[in-house]
């Protein structure tokens, strides 16, 4: 008897117990960002969750916050650009001699005498090698190796006097006596060997030297190529 009766009384003690748990509210108590309770902002708080702290402050700023970034990243770079490391980087790439050019094809000749329609061919050759004259865009031919002519009244006898500033890869000073062998080369290349050659308009011209610094075309008849 005794136990039972201890029983039923731990029992009620247990429903008692439940229903004042039960009626009990719970309160949730007020914390700052430090969960102390406090209610305070800690400012420590906000440096350890400052990466989530400024993403919501971008997204809250747009679209001002995107033209403050462009604006900083516009101060950098233009600051950058004017540093002394930019400066001494493009002093140094305008000491070089050095060109380079990309091109897409083959090289078939490096020989400039040769007529060639291959667009790489001419680009080398305008890079690498000096005209004897150049032609403008308006066809008038303007000065290269040669830096005066004239003509004689019947179009058949060309005078070029030659530039005395030219020199080859060497240091070489350019003579009439190189621009004479070049002319003859080039015309004994379409003449006596048949191949297609800048030589092809020379085939029956002389060529001769006048003075220290003259070359003389004498033409068998008149000739466009020469006008």
């Amino acid at each position: 008897m005794g136990k039972k009766l201890k029983s039923k009384e731990e029992k009620k003690k247990k429903v008692s117990m439940k229903e004042a748990l039960l009626g009990v509210k719970t309160v949730k108590p007020k914390t700052g960002l430090n969960g102390n309770g406090k209610g305070k902002v800690d400012i420590r708080d906000y440096w350890w969750k400052y990466p989530s702290f400024l993403s919501n402050l971008f997204k809250k700023g747009i679209p001002f916050t995107y033209i403050m970034l462009f604006l900083v990243i516009g101060i950098f770079l233009a600051s950058f650009l004017q540093s002394d490391a930019i400066a001494r980087i493009l002093e140094d790439s305008g000491t070089k001699n050095t060109f380079t050019e990309g091109s897409v094809g083959a090289i078939s000749t490096f020989n400039p005498l040769f007529v060639s329609v291959n667009y790489v061919d001419k680009a080398v050759q305008e890079l690498v090698f000096d005209r004897f004259i150049y032609i403008d865009a308006d066809d008038n031919p303007t000065p290269g190796v040669a830096k005066e002519w004239s003509s004689s009244d019947d179009k058949l006898t060309y005078e070029f006097k030659i530039r005395d500033d030219m020199y080859w890869q060497d240091g070489t000073e350019v003579t009439v006596d190189d621009v004479l062998f070049t002319f003859n080369t080039a015309k004994s290349l379409a003449e006596d060997y048949g191949f297609d050659s800048v030589g092809v308009s020379l085939i029956g011209v002389e060529i001769e030297k006048k003075g220290e610094d003259k070359v003389i075309f004498r033409l068998p008849e008149p000739n466009p190529t020469f006008y």
